[in-house]
């Protein structure tokens, strides 16, 4: 648009604003036997042609306020109960207001004859006359909430269901509620238009699956002429369910039994003219789901706005159990019949509360539910326990007495959940509930109880399978990187300080994050303080100091990913592995290192051939240098604070790859060539070959081991092997991995924790439990205690 365009259509908009502010008129609407205001009287403003220009609908104070465009020359006015009023607009200086009070007609009764419409498709009954002046008067409550929803909509708060019923329907067998809130003056709103209804019916077959959609009419459907001219109307006197009642029936007229149609009565009050209900069937269903009452029910409430709007509504349709006769064979001699009913399906929903701008509201006649949630242990209150339906996402908080109160909801049964709000917080709670049957009585005895939060961490650390043998409190961590994204798969360890004696050696958990950087430590020790750090590649967290408070029994860890200079560590931590080729004794790149017992890579060696250990867990690890092309390098390292010396490491080229020989008693290339199966041929110790691994493949090597009278026993949360069956007090065991000492007695690092070793990663174990019974080529590093060689596969 050019600049001298939006000039003139700047200038054009200042030119109707200027003519739309000309004529307002301005007014009250109130009985004519009295000056009681009228509220939610439909008022608009007509041209000479009767056409609409604006409307509006007046207020509790039956006060009004319509802006015209200049043309307007009358004031039209309509609501049930009343006589339509006009009255003629005189002319108004310039943007001045005019002031018209209308005084208005009541109707001695509802029923004041008006002129029948065409239903040429409709029998010819008596009662015509009557039976279109109420309509008449159903339309004017209809439009005025139609007008109200557009001039002045209320936020209402709405409550929702679906519920499954027995096949009697007297009894629901399950409910699911959803409570939601938005503005909006008529809650229920159709998904088709009057004229899509008359075409294509009131149900929506599925493109596929068995999952077929019902409506039901709204205010602007039943307005629409399209309505009145597929339905015939007449009067229905009141009945045993709407005393002091009259109804406006209407059915489908001929020539709308091809598609599934609505048959109903609009049910007004007769002392207080107001939409009171509307009840309706679905047509051109089977006879077995016509029988069963397929259909639904609106309820309307006159808000204190006087406009009427629905406030409680009801889908009814039957489950058909249908069955597949075969009359002949293949699909063609097949008939699908009926079937019986088994059960409904109910969708609605009621209006708990609505409030409009100008300070009016209304609160729906539902039930509040209160109760207490208690700890079962003691039978104290649970305070800040969250509570709240099942299935719904709105929670309440309880207080320091442990009560609560839920929202207002609708009559059905519930279950009322309760968790510990701290565990919550952390997405490891355990859930407590309660049934209760909810009606239109408050409900105020609801009773939840919680087991104690250090029950509920045993419970959930047992789940969990998790050792726990230093204390019932719970650490949840997550591992993330620099950038806030989870880290998953990362190596996360904890370690604190032990007693006296033995027990002074520091006690360690390790474990990994899952798919989203989470991961829980069950049974840590309360009050202890707890060093945390997490490694995943290259990758290393700063360590982390947590004390978990003794009344709490849970905390909460973050540990963020960096590379190792990017973090604080101490000096010991910062050690580096040079890698150099043997021959030329230059660094080598791309190297791989990884821990010999998990395979887990610690990273590769960059070009200055240096990899480093700051993802290594306090101790003895037995790492793998592996390259292409080079011969596989064992190395152990110590990682203590005592030691933080460089370490370089050559690697040799391979010159001549060995042959293998392959016996079926082989268990790996390494435990062949060190003579394993001769030393089982002499009868001394006990072994498991591949084949007694690959049977258990899915157990931990702790539990494999004593079938060769290995025992193991708990010391902090890792195993102990000691010397199965043989002196007292019994004592560490030696062990060899690949050949290579990795632990001995003489050690001051704890043993290996065996119960985290899986049987699938071996191929062989020797044990032997006295002395005269080890190898001569193990027998200097022999302690008295017996001595395990374990041989990894290949």
């Amino acid at each position: 648009m050019s600049r001298f365009a939006y000039k003139l259509a700047t200038v054009g908009f200042l030119c109707i604003s200027t003519r739309l502010a000309a004529q307002r008129v301005d007014g009250v609407v109130h009985e004519s036997s009295s000056t009681e205001p009228v509220a939610g009287a439909v008022v608009s403003m007509l041209d000479s042609a009767g056409h609409l220009l604006t409307r509006t609908v007046t207020g509790a104070d039956g006060h009004y306020r319509l802006v015209g465009n200049g043309s307007g020359t009358s004031v039209h006015v309509i609501r049930i109960g009343f006589r339509p009023a006009t009255r003629t607009l005189g002319a108004a200086a310039f943007d001045t207001t005019l002031g018209v009070d209308i005084a208005f007609e009541t109707l001695p009764m509802l029923l004041e004859a008006v002129d029948v419409q065409d239903q040429s498709r409709c029998p010819s009954v008596d009662d015509a006359p009557a039976a279109f002046a109420l309509w008449e008067q159903a339309r004017t409550a209809l439009l005025a909430g139609v007008v109200a929803r557009d001039v002045d909509p209320p936020t209402v708060r709405m409550v929702s269901y679906e519920r499954t019923l027995d096949s009697r329907g007297s009894h629901i067998d399950e409910q699911l509620v959803h409570d939601s809130i938005y503005i909006a003056s008529q809650p229920v709103v159709s998904a088709r238009t009057a004229a899509e209804f008359a075409a294509r019916g009131y149900r929506a077959l599925p493109a596929t699956g068995n999952i077929e959609t019902y409506f039901a009419p709204d205010a602007d459907v039943l307005l629409d002429s399209t309505f009145l001219g597929t339905h015939c109307i007449s009067l229905r006197q009141h009945d045993a369910d709407h005393a002091d009642e009259i109804g406006v029936a209407f059915a489908p007229t001929k020539g709308q039994d091809s598609v599934v149609d609505v048959d109903g009565v609009l049910w007004l009050n007769r002392a207080v003219p107001a939409l009171d209900a509307m009840n309706f069937r679905f047509t051109n269903l089977s006879s077995r789901e016509m029988d069963a009452g397929a259909g639904g029910d609106l309820v309307f409430t006159v808000m204190p706005n006087g406009v009427a709007m629905i406030s409680r509504w009801n889908l009814h349709l039957p489950s058909l159990q249908r069955q597949e006769i075969r009359l002949g064979g293949g699909r063609s001699g097949s008939l699908v019949t009926p079937g019986r009913v088994v059960g409904f399906r109910d969708s609605g929903g009621e209006l708990a509360e609505a409030a409009w701008h100008d300070g009016l509201s209304w609160l729906g006649p539902l039930a509040t539910i209160s109760g207490h949630v208690v700890v079962k242990e003691t039978g104290a209150p649970a305070a800040n326990a969250r509570v709240r339906f099942r299935g719904a996402r709105t929670e309440m908080t309880t207080d320091s007495a442990g009560a609560f109160t839920l929202p207002m909801t609708v009559p059905g049964p519930y279950v009322v959940e309760a968790a510990d709000g701290v565990m919550a917080a952390l997405g490891v709670s355990s859930i407590s509930s309660a049934n209760v049957t909810v009606g239109r009585a408050p409900i105020d005895n609801v009773r939840v109880v919680l087991p104690s939060r250090k029950t509920a961490i045993a419970t959930l650390c047992a789940e969990m399978k998790a050792p726990s043998p230093h204390g019932n409190d719970l650490l949840v961590g997550r591992v993330q990187f620099a950038n806030g994204a989870p880290a998953p798969d990362a190596y996360v360890r904890a370690e604190w300080g032990g007693g006296a004696g033995a027990e002074a050696l520091p006690n360690r958990f390790s474990g990994r994050s899952d798919a989203t950087g989470t991961f829980e430590m069950c049974g840590a020790p309360d009050g202890v303080a707890l060093t945390l750090s997490a490694a995943r590649d290259t990758l290393v967290s700063t360590d982390a100091v947590v004390a978990i408070d003794s009344v709490a029994h849970v905390a909460q860890v973050t540990l963020t990913l960096a590379t190792p200079s990017g973090v604080a560590l101490p000096k010991y931590r910062r050690r580096r592995v040079t890698i150099t080729d043997a021959a030329s004794h230059t660094p080598m790149a791309g190297v791989e290192a990884l821990d010999a017992l998990t395979d887990r890579v610690l990273g590769r060696s960059s070009v200055d051939g240096t990899v480093s250990l700051a993802s290594l867990a306090p101790g003895q690890t037995v790492l793998h240098l592996r390259k292409v092309g080079y011969e596989l390098r064992t190395l152990v390292v110590n990682v203590e604070p005592g030691d933080t010396l460089p370490v370089t490491v050559p690697l040799m080229t391979v010159t001549q790859l060995a042959a293998m020989k392959i016996t079926v008693a082989a268990t790996s290339r390494l435990a062949y060539d060190s003579g394993f199966e001769d030393r089982a041929l002499q009868g001394l110790g006990h072994f498991l070959r591949l084949n007694d691994f690959e049977r258990r493949e899915a157990d931990n090597l702790a539990n494999v081991l004593q079938g060769i009278g290995v025992k193991q026993a708990m010391s902090g949360p890792r195993a102990t092997i000691l010397l199965g069956g043989h002196g007292y007090p019994p004592c560490p065991v030696t062990i060899y991995i690949d050949g290579m000492l990795y632990y001995t007695g003489r050690s001051k690092t704890r043993p290996p924790d065996v119960s985290s070793m899986f049987a699938i990663d071996f191929a062989g174990a020797e044990y032997y439990a006295s002395g005269a019974e080890v190898p001569a080529q193990y027998a200097g590093t022999d302690t008295g205690c017996g001595m395990l060689l374990l041989w990894r596969k290949n």
